[in-house]
């Protein structure tokens, strides 16, 4: 699966002329599909890579509280006891506190180390990135397949650290349903209740939504990118909305969200207005 994932960042790397959202649109749109140069799960895993762009930093990130990090002067000892205690595989290493980070380290790399008496953590740093709480996960996703980075330390206005995402937490968010084997059809990401209500998986791709119900999104929206129904509630609102929180749109839509978290948004009850 992982293999598949790096094979579609390599088909948005080969098209420079575009950007990522329509370079991922028409991917998807191939058509007929036996000729295209993707199958049904790359289709899907694009789909979803697709709405990362409705999904910032901030949503996914590991807070600061529950970051497990290394001082540089930990013993050899010390490390790897904490390191068959925790379910992790890299570990950000800082110098006085979480705020002065020195980089990260890989248990693999510690595994092998030979000379324990000589051990120092700091001869097996590896680099982290820093980014904004608002950037958006398609961009980090992107920026650490560029720079072969997999770690990222989000820091504050002030430059204190936030939290932490890496590329295994953008990875799950990609792999969604296919994780327990599903692959959801549009079908399965919308359901017609009756003639003028629809309850949908918010991952749904506003093309889609529009190609059943009408258009929808102003220019504006359009101009925003936004890509899923779960994004255009949040652009609406302007944060994650609460479950059972209903949201008119300027055409008269009703969004309800029927299933959310404090992270995002899963599941919405769609009304159209009378005609």
């Amino acid at each position: 699966m992982l293999k598949k994932i790096r094979g579609i960042l390599e088909k948005l790397s080969l098209r420079r002329n575009e950007s990522v959202r329509e370079t991922i649109t028409e991917l998807i749109q191939e058509a007929p599909k036996e000729e295209s140069s993707l199958n049904e799960e790359e289709r899907i895993l694009l789909s979803n890579t697709l709405a990362l762009r409705d999904i910032t930093v901030d949503d996914v990130m590991i807070p600061r509280a529950d970051i497990v990090s290394i001082p540089h002067d930990i013993s050899f000892k010390d490390l790897t006891k904490l390191m068959s205690e925790k379910p992790f595989t890299r570990f950000p290493v800082y110098h006085t506190t979480l705020d002065d980070v020195l980089g990260h380290i890989h248990a693999k790399d510690v595994a092998i180390w030979s000379k324990i008496k000589d051990f120092d953590v700091r001869k097996i740093l590896q680099q982290v990135l820093f980014v904004p709480p608002s950037m958006r996960l398609l961009d980090l996703l992107l920026q650490m397949r560029a720079t072969q980075i997999p770690m990222a330390l989000v820091v504050d206005e002030f430059g204190g650290i936030d939290g932490l995402v890496t590329s295994w937490d953008i990875i799950r968010e990609v792999l969604g349903d296919l994780q327990d084997g599903h692959t959801p059809e549009i079908s399965a990401q919308l359901t017609k209740e009756n003639s003028r209500t629809y309850v949908v998986d918010a991952r749904l791709l506003i093309q889609d939504l529009e190609e059943e119900v009408g258009a929808i999104l102003t220019a504006e929206e359009r101009e925003d990118d936004i890509d899923t129904v779960g994004g255009l509630v949040m652009y609406i609102t302007g944060r994650v909305p609460d479950q059972k929180e209903v949201i008119k749109h300027s055409s008269g839509v009703l969004f309800e969200i029927l299933d959310a978290s404090p992270r995002r948004v899963n599941t919405v009850r769609i009304k159209l207005p009378p005609r």
